[in-house]
This record gives structure tokens, C-alpha cells and sequence, in this order.
């Protein structure tokens, strides 16, 4: 019985350590290309991801990772810009592995938006040329968006404020979809 129960402990103690990574604190990176192009993918996995439409003349990004292996490797994490594809990646592996990253994108106003996201919340503002965002395992928020609007969450909610677009499609496969049109 003392095996047992010793066991059970030890599993929850173990199971708890898991699920602590947290990215809001963690160290800023930052990083800037430059970017001719109209139009920019930004491909996301696993990580929490923010996009602004801003006046500046580079992709700025601005990136935070925290980690905790047990067992493993991590977090380990890249990011490049290769043509008009931003890719932004974090990751641990290992038993009991667990990790937070968390993007802030600015992006220069003229740009138009494509966002591919994995496992975690999208959220794009302040843009007057199209959006397209399709996430897997996440809820894309948009807000004060007024160029075309296509939005896509498999598993997840849409939310859509302040919008003054004139074509907007938002789908949701398991989730609520919201939009607000902009006063």
C-alpha cells in the first residue's frame, strides 16, 4: 500500500512540475529583417503569437521562451525569414517536457497577412490590408481590422472586433465565432 500511495505522489509531484512553463516574464529577444515583399506568412507552432500592424520598414519580432525538461531537451528555438515566409519555432522534448513561447510580430502597414498557426492563441490588430489566419489548435483574435477578413479555427473560437471589412469569413470547427463590426 505504501508503494502504491508512494507512486500516486510521486506521479502528481511529477505531473504538476509539467505544466508550470510560463513565458510572460521571461527574457526579451529581439530580432528585425528587412522585408521588401507585399505580403507575409507567418507560420507559427506551438507558441502564443501577436501581430500588429505598425510604422515600421522591417518585420520586427520580439520573442520569449521558458522551459522545464525533466528528462530531455529544451526549450530549444529558431526563427527566420526565408522570402515572405516568417517561421517562429520553440520547442522541448523529453518526458515531462514543457514549455511557453510567446511572438510579438510588428509588421509595416502596407503588408498584407497570412498567419499559419499550430497549438496556441493568434491574435492580429490594427490592419487595413487582408488577414487570413487558419489555426489548428488555438482561437484566433482579431480587432480593428478593415481589409479582407478570412479567419479559420479547428479547434478553437473565433473573436472578431472592430471590424470594418466589407468580405469577412470566419469558421470554427469547435468553438463559438463572435464579430463586432467597428463603431
Amino acid at each position: 500500500m505504501r508503494q502504491v500511495a508512494a507512486a500516486v505522489t510521486g506521479a502528481g509531484l511529477l505531473a504538476g512540475l509539467a505544466g508550470c512553463a510560463d513565458a510572460s516574464d521571461a527574457k526579451a529577444e529581439h530580432r528585425a529583417w528587412a522585408f521588401a515583399g507585399k505580403r507575409l506568412t507567418v507560420d507559427v507552432d506551438d507558441a502564443r503569437l501577436g501581430v500588429v500592424a505598425a510604422d515600421v520598414e522591417r518585420i520586427e519580432v520580439t520573442r520569449r521562451i521558458a522551459g522545464h525538461v525533466v528528462l530531455g531537451k529544451g526549450p530549444k528555438a529558431s526563427w527566420g525569414l526565408d522570402g515572405d515566409r516568417l517561421r517562429l519555432r520553440a520547442s522541448c522534448s523529453g518526458f515531462l517536457a514543457d514549455c511557453d513561447a510567446r511572438y510579438e510580430v510588428k509588421v509595416p502597414r502596407t503588408v498584407t497577412l497570412r498567419v499559419r498557426g499550430g497549438d496556441g492563441g493568434v491574435s492580429v490588430s490594427g490592419f487595413r490590408t487582408a488577414v487570413e489566419a487558419r489555426v489548428a489548435d488555438g482561437s484566433p483574435r482579431v480587432r480593428d481590422v478593415s481589409g479582407p477578413l478570412d479567419l479559420r479555427a479547428s479547434d478553437g473560437s473565433v473573436d472578431a472586433r472592430g471590424i470594418g471589412s466589407r468580405t469577412v469569413r470566419l469558421r470554427s470547427a469547435d468553438g463559438p465565432v463572435t464579430i463586432r463590426p467597428a463603431d
